[in-house]
């Protein structure tokens, strides 16, 4: 069982957000990362295609229950900025996951 990742964004477009798939961000050359989220799982859309199901901290009130529908795309998006950092995915949300590493989950560990 995996949970959720920790992931970095560019989210200088979010404040307006409050439903739907959002596919709005610059261009990778011109990504700011400047916030972490909770990549938390996945979905599909008929009118607007697959989408990344964020986690944000800025409250229940802002976008779907504190939460973004990010455009997943079907293949690997990346570019390279003008600082030389590659970016990968909308917002750069592919480009930094984090996720716990050395825990081993034990049988006494699992709930009934």
């Amino acid at each position: 069982m995996l949970g959720p990742l920790g992931v970095s964004v560019d989210a200088t477009k979010w404040q307006h957000y409050d439903s739907g798939v959002f596919d709005g961000c610059l261009s990778a050359s011109n990504l700011d990362i400047n916030h972490a989220v909770q990549l938390v799982g996945y979905g599909s859309d008929t009118t607007h295609g697959d989408f990344w199901i964020i986690k944000n901290s800025w409250g229940e009130k802002w976008g779907e229950k504190g939460y973004i529908k990010l455009k997943r795309h079907n293949q690997l998006k990346c570019a390279k900025s003008a600082s030389g950092k590659v970016y990968c995915g909308t917002c750069g949300v592919l480009s930094n996951p984090i996720f716990p590493l050395g825990t081993k989950l034990q049988q006494h560990d699992v709930l009934p």
